[in-house]
C-alpha cells in the first residue's frame, strides 16, 4: 500500500548507517505494485557513509520481472521506494549451476537458463531443476519462486542446510523425475507438494 502503514517496515530509533551495498528485493504478495511511494525504512538519523572507511552507500533495487522503472532512494531520514506500478511477468527458468557456481541467489549469479540463454533468478520466477545443472545447491538468501518443478532423472538434488535461508511464498513443488530431492532448509512455502515420480 503506497504511503506505508501496512507494508513491511524497518524502524530504527537512532542512527541508521549504510556504508556499503544494500540490496532491496521487492516481492509483492499479489504479484503487482500500485503506483506510489512506499516507505521501507525509517530512522531518527540516516547516514549513507560508512563510519569505518567513509565508503558511500549503494542502494540497489531488485524486483520481479515485469516491474521496472521503479527507484529506491534516501528521503530525509527514510528509505523509500517509488513505483510506477505494474504486474510481475515471471520467467520460466532452468537451473544450470555448476559445482563452483551453485548458489541460488537473487539477481547475482547467472546460473539459470531462460530459453537457453544465461539468466538470473528473480522473485516469482517459475524454476525447473532437470539434469542440466549441479545437484548440490547452496541458498545464501531467502528465495520466493512462483513454482518449483523437478524433472531430474539422473541428478539427485540436495539443498544444503542453512537455518536462516529457505524457500518461501505460495508456490508449490512438483516432482516428476526419477531422481531424489532433499530439502534440508526450514522451508516455509505453502503451495501444494505433488510427487508424480521419484
Amino acid at each position: 500500500t503506497p504511503g506505508g502503514g501496512t507494508n513491511d517496515l524497518i524502524v530504527v530509533n537512532g542512527t541508521l548507517s549504510i556504508g556499503d551495498e544494500l540490496d532491496f528485493v521487492i516481492t509483492p504478495l499479489t504479484g503487482s505494485l500500485a503506483a506510489g511511494t512506499y516507505t521501507l525504512m525509517k530512522s531518527t538519523t540516516l547516514s549513507l557513509t560508512s563510519p569505518y572507511d567513509s565508503a558511500s552507500a549503494n542502494l540497489v533495487l531488485v524486483e520481479a520481472r515485469g516491474l521496472s522503472g521503479d527507484t529506491i532512494q534516501a528521503d530525509g531520514n527514510d528509505i523509500t521506494l517509488t513505483s510506477l506500478g505494474g504486474t510481475a511477468t515471471p520467467g520460466s527458468i532452468v537451473w544450470a549451476g555448476t559445482p563452483a557456481l551453485n548458489n541460488w541467489d537473487v539477481h547475482l549469479t547467472q546460473n539459470w537458463k531462460l530459453s537457453g540463454s544465461p539468466d538470473y533468478f528473480y522473485p516469482l520466477d517459475n524454476v525447473t531443476f532437470d539434469d542440466t545443472g549441479s545437484g548440490t545447491i547452496a541458498m545464501p538468501v531467502v528465495v520466493n519462486p512462483g513454482s518449483m518443478t523437478f524433472n531430474n532423472n539422473k541428478t539427485n538434488y540436495t539443498f544444503t542446510q542453512n537455518q536462516a535461508t529457505f524457500v518461501t511464498g505460495d508456490g508449490g513443488l512438483t516432482l516428476n523425475g526419477k531422481g531424489t530431492v532433499t530439502l534440508q532448509n526450514p522451508n516455509s512455502f505453502t503451495g501444494d507438494v505433488t510427487v508424480n515420480n521419484g
